[in-house]
């Protein structure tokens, strides 16, 4: 495993506990003043998806040079589960800035769509790990 992947895992798991802790106070309204919290989650979030199209685009030690981990991903679970994952990332990030944006009970769906970010983000760093 390269650089990119125990930190992608790292940021991925972080995300994930942070998120899930803190989605019950932030549905309850604890954050309605303070858009921060779930804008830096956000931020991590957009940093957690560069990594991972870094160590997508790694060489998979498996195979042999050539042969990136998207090739060896997209051969165990087919391109669309992983771009479903990067997409539900992206669209995660952009959600989170956007509902940070706006006053109200709008604001509580941030933290949720952090956590199902990460847990897309979490789908695809497995894909493109498993069969090793």
């Amino acid at each position: 495993m390269d650089a990119a992947g125990p930190a992608v895992a790292i940021l991925i798991l972080v995300g994930l506990v942070a998120a899930f802790v803190l989605s019950i106070p932030a549905v309850a309204g604890a954050f309605d003043r303070h858009r921060w919290v779930q804008l830096d989650l956000g931020l991590l979030l957009v940093i957690s998806i560069a990594l991972m199209v870094v160590y997508a685009g790694s060489d998979d030690g498996y195979y042999g040079s050539g042969v990136s981990r998207w090739d060896h991903g997209t051969r165990f679970v087919g391109s669309g589960v992983l771009l479903a994952c990067l997409i539900a990332g992206i669209v995660a990030a952009a959600g989170v800035v956007a509902v940070s944006l706006v006053r109200g009970r709008l604001r509580r769906l941030g933290m949720p769509l952090v956590l199902l970010g990460f847990l897309a983000l979490a789908v695809g760093w497995f894909s493109l790990t498993a069969g090793h």
